[in-house]
């Protein structure tokens, strides 16, 4: 592979993504990374279907994103038990701001796989996995926070975090199968949708704001919020059985290709 060509492919995405903010903000580190330990692997566009090519770089190179992935998933239930022992608006503020750390990760994670290559089966299986435990279990302490609080009043934020949760497993045993299938393939599938990141974005805002303003306000806001990240929800778990259905297609090509 040309390494100057990659290099310079780097110094033009620089250039034509700032707007994007985690290539804008990662995109130093990923040309320093590539300057230093090179990607000896062909572009993506030049390599052959089916053909295994050997990542030379540094183990922690090739399994960077995948480290940051680990240490989220590793870590999200000390957050939730730090925002549900709190017992006043500073002390809570700091786990918060863990929360906000661990949300943040996600962008990292994805753009560091995307920007160095090193996208794998492991990370778009892991890397959804951690953000629906994440964010369910920081809704669910909410949640119980704020019966505690208020009573049926909030039956309104019970229900739609219950059907969030619900709609998670649901998206969980929807993308297990694509993996599964995927694999029986030799076929890479599609990492995460644009109404997926939605999704949890404001999923996020959710349990950011429904702990900061602790209270009647937190309530409505994280129910307004994970009403529409169901939404989105709905339209991502949509992609999904869209990949599973050109799946099918392809096994039934292939199986009548063989009888043939």
């Amino acid at each position: 592979m040309n390494v100057q060509q990659k290099l310079k492919d780097f110094s033009e995405y620089a250039s034509k993504t700032s707007q994007e903010f985690f290539q804008w903000l990662l995109h130093p580190l990923e040309y320093w990374i590539c300057l230093h330990w090179p990607d000896t692997r062909p572009l993506l566009k030049d390599r052959t279907e089916g053909q295994e090519y050997l990542d030379t770089r540094p183990w922690l190179v090739r399994n960077l994103a995948n480290c940051i992935t680990s240490i989220r998933l590793a870590t999200f239930w000390i957050v939730v038990w730090g925002l549900a022992s709190s017992t006043n608006f500073w002390e809570r503020a700091g786990w918060i701001l863990g929360a906000i750390a661990l949300i943040f990760s996600d962008g990292v994670d994805g753009e560091i796989a995307r920007g160095l290559c090193t996208e794998s089966r492991f990370g778009k299986a892991i890397d959804p996995l951690a953000d629906k435990l994440l964010v369910v279990s920081i809704a669910i302490a909410l949640v119980c926070e704020l019966v505690a609080m208020y009573g049926w009043w909030v039956t309104p934020l019970v229900l739609v975090t219950a059907g969030t949760a619900f709609h998670e497993v649901l998206l969980a045993t929807t993308g297990s199968k694509v993996g599964i299938i995927s694999k029986r393939l030799n076929i890479q599938p599609k990492g995460s949708v644009t109404a997926g990141k939605v999704k949890f974005g404001f999923q996020g805002l959710a349990i950011i704001l429904g702990w900061l303003c602790l209270g009647v306000a937190g309530a409505l806001i994280a129910t307004f919020c994970l009403t529409i990240a169901l939404h989105y929800s709905m339209q991502s778990r949509k992609a999904y059985i869209d990949q599973l259905n050109m799946f099918r297609q392809i096994e039934l090509s292939r199986a009548s290709g063989l009888e043939a």
